[in-house]
């Protein structure tokens, strides 16, 4: 089996039939008929279902341990009870603690903050 992770996408290529079932099973991959393989976005799902059929190449950890702190992140942030802008806010109004919470999120999410990796998101490095 050749795993490939390109864009975020999932990438397998020359599987066996009991692999390429099991993948079937997922509902979470396409098959590409021009490139006879299957595609997928590469979520903190797909690769734990792809880490239960065969061990995860050093690349994939990696991507898999990234997607993770995020979710930590943003997990940290929901439940900020003082939330405090990342970045100054766009906007001329005095936000709700809410849609600090939110803002806060999508910086994080949209990678123009990143979490750091060894305190469970709550504080943040620059980029």
């Amino acid at each position: 089996m050749k795993v490939a992770l390109k864009n975020g996408f999932l990438m397998i290529k020359e599987m066996n039939p009991v692999q390429l079932n099991t993948i079937k099973t997922w509902n979470r991959m396409k098959y590409n008929r021009k490139e006879k393989m299957m595609v997928g976005l590469a979520d903190i799902e797909l690769l734990t279902l792809f880490g239960q059929l065969t061990p995860l190449t050093p690349k994939l950890q990696a991507e898999f341990k990234r997607q993770i702190e995020l979710q930590n992140a943003v997990d940290a942030e929901r439940l900020n009870e003082e939330p405090v802008p990342f970045i100054k806010m766009p906007i001329k109004a005095r936000p709700y603690k809410h849609q600090i919470r939110g803002f806060n999120m999508a910086m994080l999410v949209f990678g123009i903050v990143k979490p750091k990796g060894n305190d469970n998101g709550s504080r943040l490095q620059d980029k």
